[in-house]
């Protein structure tokens, strides 16, 4: 089993390939995660909070979200961390952060992290620009196979697995409440849809794709949820266009998510 690579800085933007974009969507896709982790994106022009060019620059770093339970970091998280950091090398990894700890090639079971974003709702791993370059999903799949016994969700019981959605709703019931007015062609940021998205697929039971675009499937589920409101009211309790994430919606919307969070 391998270790971090050396860390390599970046100089200038550019597109070193897809091997963090492939990572990210085995995260995303296949792994045994895939059902809590959203795709956050790679690539990002931009400097770091200490005034150099990020990996994103280069397209050689991925974030992968991951909902909050009740305020803290998703334990599936440190399962993801477990699963990686013993094959950090073969996936050409030189570091990854995650709940205030960097993991890096002298400390690759994680220091202290100090930066900016606490990452609790999201891991950040960064890749060489020859892993960038060269790593496919195939590759990124044949690595995991051998430890996965080591990353299988938790056994939970029913009874825990609804306390864990209470939890869930809990929190987003908060982060509803903070939502802006949304529709299809206003282009909203993509954390506000990733929220929207989680709620809905939470109070309509569904499984929609977390990618934080609000495209026409985004606009279907608020239709629907719209819909189902306005049946179970036997009124037009929605005054907005169907479609758009406003006032109202949201109401009923954060109304659900506080009875599913007390059990109702």
């Amino acid at each position: 089993m391998s270790n971090f690579l050396p860390y390599e800085k970046v100089y200038r933007c550019g597109d070193d390939g897809d091997g963090a974009k492939n990572l990210l969507y085995y995260w995303d896709r296949e792994s045994p995660w895939a059902a809590k982790v959203t795709n956050l994106g790679t690539c990002n022009c931009r400097e770091t909070g200490a005034g150099s060019l990020s990996q994103h620059a280069r397209c050689r770093s991925c974030d992968a979200g991951l909902p909050l339970v009740n305020g803290r970091a998703n334990p599936l998280g440190d399962a993801i961390i477990k699963a990686t950091v013993p094959i950090a090398g073969e996936l050409g990894l030189t570091e990854m952060i995650w709940n205030q700890r960097r993991h890096h090639r002298g400390a690759p079971w994680g220091e202290p992290y100090h930066g900016p974003s606490p990452h609790k709702d999201h891991i950040h791993a960064t890749l060489t620009g020859n892993a960038t370059r060269l790593v496919t999903v195939a590759h990124v799949r044949n690595v995991y196979r051998g430890v996965l016994q080591l990353a299988t969700a938790p056994q939970l019981t029913p009874a825990q697995w609804e306390g864990l959605r209470r939890l869930a709703a809990a929190d987003l019931y908060r982060n509803v409440q903070t939502l802006p007015v949304m529709w299809l062609d206003n282009a909203p940021h993509p954390l506000y849809v990733v929220t929207l998205r989680q709620a809905l697929n939470l109070v309509l039971e569904e499984n929609l794709p977390v990618d934080g675009i609000y495209d026409a499937d985004q606009d279907w589920q608020v239709q629907r949820f719209q819909k189902r409101v306005e049946a179970i009211t036997n009124s037009n309790s929605i005054p907005e266009n169907l479609g758009t994430f406003a006032d109202a919606t949201k109401m009923y919307l954060a109304k659900n998510l506080l009875d599913v969070a007390n059990g109702r």
